[in-house]
């Protein structure tokens, strides 16, 4: 007779999102690792572990950071796939990036 065995919960242990999600963090705010950042999430995702929606902000703007937009927007745009709705800051990267280069300086402030 087989029986189910569940897994002990250790009290205090992080569930295994908020440990991918500081190492793809770590990553992200150290300019120029954005490439490990990507590796990482991939890792995540073959390990089983969903991204929330903290996940791919900070994933977005390490990309956006080391101005890989192209991967940006695929990333954005699979994140509202997966049914997470954007935040602010999100949108703000996709409006962004989807205009023309010099579309934007017309609403620039004359000091910035």
């Amino acid at each position: 007779m087989l029986v189910k065995v569940k897994k002990p919960v250790i009290e205090g242990a992080m569930p295994p999102v908020v440990v991918h999600t500081a190492v793809v963090e770590a990553y992200a705010n150290t300019g120029g690792h954005s490439k490990e950042a990507v590796r990482t999430f991939a890792r995540m995702l073959a390990s089983g572990v969903s991204p929330n929606a903290y996940t791919h902000a900070v994933l977005v703007k390490g990309l956006d950071r080391d101005s890989k937009i192209p991967v940006v927007q695929k990333y954005l745009l699979e994140m509202m796939s997966k049914g997470i709705r954007p935040n602010a800051p999100h949108f703000t990267l996709l409006f962004l990036h989807l205009q023309p280069p010099n579309s934007l300086a017309s609403f620039r402030s004359p000091g910035v």
